[in-house]
């Protein structure tokens, strides 16, 4: 092969190196000379060798999968959440919180929290997202556990300082509903999920189910 002009002078400069992944697994790593999308890649090695990769041996050229749609996520969210996608029978983490990627669309991924439990699994068929996780408000938790616990109070106390049945059934009554009030706040409290295209917003709470189907698959 013919190294292109100045190549051999770029090459004692401080070069510009990417590196490519192949189909077969193996990973090539040298300076674009040229590239010609849908043709082929032309690489200047570190031993000044030029090579001339065809542009259906490639998977990947400096991180962006070619030749499949992706999409560039950005995850906003608290240190050590992840987005981890499906590998065959493993997860395997895409992105780790905060940061910016473009991932192939033909995966499967779901959002892992802090504790690293499973969280939503979703697909990507929009050319940006952005996924901003807020964790469970703790404030909420304790005003919860407080009010249930007030609850049960009410509901003890109705009992024992009640005059009759009647007295001590309503009070039982208002006992019980407290209750309720406090376990829904504590039910209801969970993390929040807000996923951002450029077309349409939607927010999600956890632990409720749903499915969301464009321009999102999302579900857990």
């Amino acid at each position: 092969l013919l190294v292109p002009p100045g190549a051999r002078a770029r090459a004692d400069e401080a070069r510009n190196e990417t590196s490519l992944v192949l189909k077969t697994g193996a990973t090539v790593r040298g300076e674009i000379v040229e590239r010609i999308d849908g043709e082929s890649c032309t690489l200047l090695l570190a031993d000044d060798t030029v090579i001339t990769i065809p542009w259906s041996d490639i998977d990947e050229i400096g991180g962006r999968t070619i030749g499949r749609p992706t999409t560039f996520v950005t995850l906003r969210a608290a240190p050590k959440v992840q987005i981890q996608q499906r590998d065959g029978a493993r997860w395997t983490t895409a992105c780790m919180s905060p940061c910016n990627v473009e991932l192939p669309r033909d995966r499967e991924y779901r959002l892992v929290d802090e504790s690293g439990h499973p969280k939503q699994k979703f697909v990507l068929n929009a050319p940006s997202v952005t996924v901003d996780v807020t964790p469970r408000s703790t404030l909420l938790d304790i005003a919860g556990v407080t009010t249930a616990v007030g609850g049960f109070g009410v509901l003890l106390g109705g009992m024992t300082v009640a005059k009759d049945e009647r007295g001590a059934l309503g009070v039982s009554g208002i006992g019980f509903a407290i209750i309720a009030v406090g376990v829904g706040v504590i039910l209801f409290n969970g993390s929040s999920v807000d996923i951002t295209t450029a077309k349409e917003r939607s927010v999600a709470r956890t632990p409720p189910a749903f499915t969301l189907t464009s321009p999102l698959s999302f579900s857990f």
